[in-house]
């Protein structure tokens, strides 16, 4: 994996330059920026076959924003849209290069996939993610607004997954455990 980009504005024109790819391909979601669900699905497909042929890893981990809807109450959703582009752009500065990419799967919600990596490398990338996520500050109007979320962990099994749905599952049922436990943590399946 790529060696992460330490100058912000730099970091920033990488986002861009891949956000542009994306719109020209008609993989980007309007408002983040990120790959758009229909990417999440097939791309991750086409990784967890070839993981099943060659008996590798592939880590999933979906990411929804903790009271969302109360921020949108609380400050409109004009914000929770930056929110949620900050939020896009806190994952794109940790995954680079072909290995790993972070989709939008629905409203508040978000996943992240990684492959060609060890397990313990994987689940690793995956926790620091969340830590990478639970130190970023979004600041509105001179406010810093805190961003908590959950996030859920799953793997293929060296293989042993093969089906999106399957894998996308046992992330969604690893988030509600984040949920179910208080929240602003992440669970591993």
């Amino acid at each position: 994996m790529c060696g992460r980009v330490h100058d912000k504005g730099m970091q920033a024109k990488i986002i861009s330059c891949r956000q542009t790819e994306r719109k020209e391909l008609g993989q980007c979601d309007q408002l983040t920026g990120s790959y758009t669900e229909q990417f999440l699905v097939d791309t991750a497909k086409a990784w967890l076959e070839e993981a099943a042929l060659c008996n590798h890893v592939v880590i999933c981990a979906t990411i929804d924003i903790d009271y969302f809807a109360s921020v949108n109450e609380l400050y409109g959703h004009p914000v929770g849209d930056q929110i949620l582009v900050h939020l896009a752009n806190v994952c794109e500065e940790l995954l680079q290069g072909e290995h790993a990419f972070v989709a939008r799967a629905g409203d508040d919600e978000f996943a992240v996939f990684w492959r060609y990596c060890s397990f313990e490398g994987g689940i690793d990338q995956a926790i620091n993610l969340f830590t990478h996520i639970q130190e970023s500050a979004f600041i509105w109007e001179d406010e810093v607004i805190p961003l908590s979320v959950s996030m859920g962990i799953a793997h293929n099994e060296l293989g042993a997954i093969n089906k999106f749905e399957e894998l996308f599952d046992l992330a969604q049922q690893a988030l509600k455990q984040s949920k179910h436990k208080g929240r602003n943590q992440y669970s591993i399946i």
